[in-house]
């Protein structure tokens, strides 16, 4: 079975690396100051992108391999899911994941009013 290839705009943790291991390539670059990120994805199956990113029917024409856009963290405002419903691409999220750090967070404030 080929292996896919999944682009992402941030350096991942190496549990995260470890999971993708023999699963899949990944490519990791930095997204440039006039956010054409596409151009360095455009051989992904997969993207995984940051809150910052905005991901518009343009983008995804410019990925012809594209099947998944995977959104950390909460929302996917800043993906047109429109344009993705239309090609066919999934777009997930993980909306649980800062819950924790969020409310350790909101402890520590609160902590530091005392």
């Amino acid at each position: 079975m080929a292996q896919a290839v999944v682009w992402t705009g941030r350096i991942l943790q190496p549990a995260a690396l470890s999971a993708l291991e023999g699963l899949a390539i990944v490519t990791v670059t930095r997204i440039g100051e006039r956010n054409d990120w596409y151009a360095e994805a455009a051989t992904a199956d997969a993207i995984l992108v940051m809150g910052g990113t905005f991901v518009t029917g343009d983008e995804m024409d410019c990925l012809p391999r594209l099947c998944i856009i995977a959104r950390t963290g909460i929302g996917v405002d800043r993906i047109d899911l429109d344009a993705a419903t239309r090609r066919g691409i999934l777009v997930v999220n993980t909306p649980d994941g800062p819950t924790e750090s969020t409310a350790e967070h909101a402890v520590a404030l609160l902590l530091n009013l005392c």
